[in-house]
């Protein structure tokens, strides 16, 4: 099990391994307010890409093995067809703003497709354990990515987009093109749109993934990125860059560690489930001992950083990204705890507790929401999202407290 942790974990790293050995000549040749239109960017991506990727992730590492390829088929015509319906939503943006909203929507919409895509496939590679090209196809998107925006630099938030963009499609091609050469018998080769009775029978299996887990990660995905979406109206832009660096330094290392350790223990909790006999307390015991380590890991990270956390930022990345330094130590106390909150959602996922985890998200959502628009109207500078931040961990660590130590599997399906 550590085995396959460690590759599902080094090929996560390796999706975004080029990228953040790029960001300090990214910081120095793209100024604050470029990072800031570019953190705007990507958030509407990462919107777009669960829009149309419906779980379907989730749904290839959940099927029978049977089934993968069916739901790998039925998911893509999902996600093409959501895909154009949010296009036709999208272009109206050309007669109520800029030109460059329209374009600048729609190529999140295609970076946002292409990375779900992308998600769906690896959550493929990982089911035949091939995760030497699940690390290969990860390497391939993060240098393509890196390399093109390292080269766009002098046309600005055009080349931040253009080389993400490129990045997303290249890395899909050869993730697709690994899934045939494997021999895994996962090809899907759809030529229309029409739904077959196994795929609509496929679709309804995975119904929960549509009614609570679906739902669930878009409410997350947009409290995370609340700050960018809300405060753009009471700050300056170049203060949103400062924030999208400080954020991708603090919060998006410690997503790319909980995702593999997430989706592991997910299927290590399934595997239990299925075998029986008390499963649900041996899983919940296995998901204590996690909780435990990654905390303690999260903590030994943290000293180091606080320490010489802003001074190493302003060494790495210049003196222009002053706040960015100031925001890391507020952010890694929110990162932390989410790490240390892994098992807990594993173990809501494996044991059918879709329908809590969304109960659970939406409290966090409106205090996070409450806690923003608070910290917009009465504080100044970077200490507005103080609320936002100790609002999520607090509330961390409670759901982590109250999952963990409930004997009964029963709450989980409330």
């Amino acid at each position: 099990m550590l085995k396959r942790l460690f590759d599902a974990i080094s090929a996560a790293a390796s999706s975004q391994l080029f990228w953040y050995a790029s960001l300090p000549f990214l910081a120095r040749v793209y100024d604050a307010h470029e990072f800031g239109r570019y953190g705007q960017f990507v958030t509407y991506a990462s919107i777009f890409a669960l829009l149309t990727g419906v779980r379907a992730d989730l749904a290839v590492l959940t099927s029978a093995e049977s089934d993968v390829r069916l739901a790998r088929g039925a998911f893509l015509k999902v996600a093409v067809l959501i895909a154009a319906l949010l296009l036709v939503m999208v272009a109206p943006l050309s007669f109520i703003g800029s030109s460059g909203s329209m374009l600048m929507g729609v190529c999140a919409l295609v970076s946002g497709f292409l990375a779900a895509r992308f998600l769906a496939d690896g959550a493929a590679l990982i089911r035949v354990d091939d995760y030497r090209s699940l690390r290969g196809t990860a390497l391939t998107r993060s240098a393509a990515q890196s390399l093109a925006q390292c080269a766009g630099f002098m046309f600005g938030i055009v080349g931040l987009v253009g080389g993400k963009v490129l990045g997303d499609a290249l890395g899909l091609m050869s993730r697709e093109r690994a899934l045939r050469a494997g021999g895994h018998g996962l090809e899907y080769s759809a030529k229309h749109l029409n739904f077959s009775t196994e795929e609509i029978r496929v679709i309804k299996q995975n119904a929960n993934a549509y009614k609570y887990s679906f739902p669930q990660t878009l409410l997350n995905s947009v409290s995370q990125h609340l700050p960018i979406l809300v405060l753009p109206m009471t700050m300056p832009l170049a203060w949103i860059g400062q924030y999208t660096l400080a954020f991708s330094v603090a919060v998006g290392p410690i997503g790319l560690i909980a995702s593999p350790i997430r989706q592991m223990l997910i299927a290590r909790f399934s595997t239990l489930r299925i075998e029986g006999t008390d499963s649900y307390a041996c899983s919940r015991s296995v998901a204590r001992r996690w909780a435990a380590s990654l905390g303690a890991i999260a903590i030994a990270l943290a000293l180091p950083l606080y320490m010489f956390g802003e001074q190493g930022i302003r060494i790495i990345f210049g003196n222009g990204w002053s706040e960015a330094a100031s925001l890391v130590s507020l952010l890694w106390l929110w990162a932390g705890t989410g790490l240390a909150l892994a098992p807990s959602h594993a173990l809501l996922l494996a044991f059918d507790g879709n329908k809590l985890h969304l109960k659970l998200e939406a409290v966090q959502f409106v205090g996070r929401v409450l806690a923003i628009l608070a910290g917009a109207a009465c504080m100044e500078g970077s200490i507005v999202v103080v609320p936002y931040i100790l609002w999520s961990a607090v509330t961390n660590v409670l759901i982590a407290t109250f999952l963990l130590w409930r004997r009964d599997v029963a709450v989980l399906s409330r």
